[in-house]
């Protein structure tokens, strides 16, 4: 089932799904549902298993019916606030319902497409951060410092962890690139961020905003919505912190999220077009949108989530890629690519936490262009003219 009257930003955002057996139906207006089996920390991807434009098909289901129930419920809450529902009791009152068939849906006809990036862009991205060792100016964590300056030294950029109200704005103006990232939060920091922030948006430089454990406390929530209303460039937040960022009761456990990356897509939507940055919502699959197109990488390895400070460290990467690429949309994607491919291959050698924390680093210095262009699983969706319409 699936509403009717859904905003066109709605049918772009995943949907429920529905299932009753080990080999059922899903349906939904989401263009990709990716189904994991976990045996462990491996996940197998169903790469082939698409439900888009309101098309059928079976998968194969071989989760719980809690999760299956937590999930549905979070689709459906993603939803609401396209439709002007404050909670999602009130959702039947404000839309239709309709029942999805084998054949596709008239309501759906015609309105979105998928496509394949052209690898070679993301390469193009590579390549120029290498070239110009962009300085990213990071008002960072402690927990993840190591991490993340290593991760830019890594890729080629030239990390610099700037913090001290006395110095924070004079460095934004060297800097081509910064990151302001909440993960140990107090008011001197918070302090440091506004003032860092107001300067680039005076000097012209890109920042990237990483609203870690937005949803944890009433005072990290609150400083990470404060700043995001400052306009940055880019927001990348795990589900739960998306969700908290566009006010729809996300929910984190410490930082940890306790929502897909899926589950928060119609909330990036919107947070996108609130803010007017390029919203990042990582997790199994990428998102990245501008509230309208949106993009999906589909790399990295479960492994990945043993490591501290890698979602971390993927925002200071974007960050060097908004300093060489004035497209935010193509920044985030190619660096977000670059990063899954590093941390996929990485996967595939390390047997443990540590081990893929060292062949992550290594495998992102030599990542080299075939290597990208023939792993890179990104898709494009975007709206077409509806059908019978004239061009």
């Amino acid at each position: 089932m699936m509403p009717e009257t859904a905003c066109p930003r709605a049918r772009q955002g995943p949907a429920a799904r529905y299932w009753s057996g080990r080999n059922s139906t899903g349906y939904g207006f989401t263009r990709c549902v990716r189904v994991w089996r976990r045996e462990g920390i491996v996940a197998e991807s169903l790469n082939n298993h698409h439900a888009y434009k309101g098309k059928t098909v079976k998968v194969p289901y071989l989760e719980s019916v809690k999760e299956t129930v937590k999930d549905t419920l979070g689709r459906l809450q993603s939803i609401c606030p396209c439709v002007g529902a404050g909670q999602l009791k009130q959702l039947t009152k404000r839309t239709t319902f309709v029942r999805v068939t084998e054949q596709e849906n008239p309501v759906f006809e015609g309105i979105m497409f998928i496509q394949s990036l052209d690898m070679k862009q993301l390469w193009t991205r590579v390549a120029a951060v290498r070239e110009q060792t962009p300085l990213v100016h990071n008002i960072t964590n402690f927990v993840v410092m190591n991490n993340t300056a290593n991760a830019l030294l890594a890729l080629g950029a030239s990390p610099a962890m700037v913090h001290s109200l006395d110095e924070v704005e004079d460095f934004v103006v060297m800097s081509q690139a910064l990151v302001v990232n909440i993960g140990t939060l107090d008011s001197q920091q918070i302090a440091a961020c506004k003032l860092a922030v107001m300067r680039a948006g005076t000097v012209g430089v890109p920042w990237i905003l990483d609203p870690v454990g937005a949803g944890a406390t009433p005072y990290r929530q609150a400083a990470a919505i404060a700043l995001a209303r400052l306009r940055p460039t880019v927001i990348r937040g795990n589900g739960s912190e998306i969700l908290t960022l566009a006010q729809q009761s996300g929910q984190s456990r410490g930082v940890d999220s306790v929502h897909g990356s899926s589950m928060a897509l119609g909330a990036a939507q919107l947070l996108a077009v609130e803010t007017g940055a390029v919203v990042a919502v990582t997790g199994t699959v990428d998102y990245v949108t501008d509230g309208a197109q949106v993009v999906a990488i589909e790399n990295g390895h479960p492994l990945m989530t043993r490591v501290t400070g890698l979602g971390c460290s993927a925002t200071a990467v974007i960050g060097a890629f908004l300093a060489v690429e004035t497209d935010a949309v193509m920044a985030t994607v190619a660096a977000l690519a670059a990063f899954g491919v590093a941390g996929e291959i990485a996967g595939e050698t390390a047997r443990w936490p540590g081990s893929l924390q060292v062949a992550f680093l290594d495998t992102l210095y030599q990542l080299d262009e075939a290597t990208l262009c023939s792993r890179a699983r990104v898709k494009v969706f975007e709206q077409v003219e509806e059908a019978g319409k004239s061009g």
